[in-house]
């Protein structure tokens, strides 16, 4: 089933799965896993005016056979999407694994974790949080210009 074949969710909604969503303790690699699986469902659900950059290639099978096979990153990184920056590090003396998420003419997003995964799966939330604290999310999809989105992101180098 392709993307546009599924209807999407009304913004507020939308954006209320996600709060609880990043609500969730990780606090195992079975709850990350549950939590990928979580997120992977709602970015099928984006509001349409998002799904430029809110938008995982991967099918729900290909994603399923990512996380049976214990390939958290692959799936993290299809979560992620091919529109988004990202990069992973280590602070020094550190054992955390710290992520940043780079929108396409945004702030950068950024978080830490015990895994890559972990962190990237955080700052990605933050990012999607981020989309919240737009005075009206309904005003602020609607201006939302995906071919603004996709020059931008041509004119930016890639973060991965």
């Amino acid at each position: 089933m392709g993307e546009q074949d599924i209807e999407p969710l009304e913004p507020g909604l939308w954006l209320h799965q996600w709060q609880r969503l990043a609500a969730r303790l990780i606090e195992t690699v079975e709850d990350l896993e549950r939590a990928l699986r979580h997120a992977f469902h709602l970015v099928q659900l984006a509001p349409r005016p998002l799904r430029p950059i809110v938008n995982c290639h991967a099918s729900e099978d290909e994603f399923e056979a990512f996380l049976e096979a214990g390939a958290m990153e692959t799936a993290m990184f299809e979560l992620i999407g091919d529109r988004l920056g990202f990069s992973l590090g280590r602070a020094a003396g550190d054992e955390a694994v710290v992520a940043e998420i780079l929108p396409p003419g945004g702030q950068m997003f950024g978080a830490s974790g015990r895994s890559p995964v972990e962190a990237l799966f955080q700052a990605w939330l933050r990012y999607l949080a981020a989309l919240e604290d737009a005075a009206d999310a309904e005003i602020a999809f609607s201006r939302l210009d995906p071919h603004k989105v996709q020059a931008e992101l041509r004119r930016r180098p890639s973060g991965h």
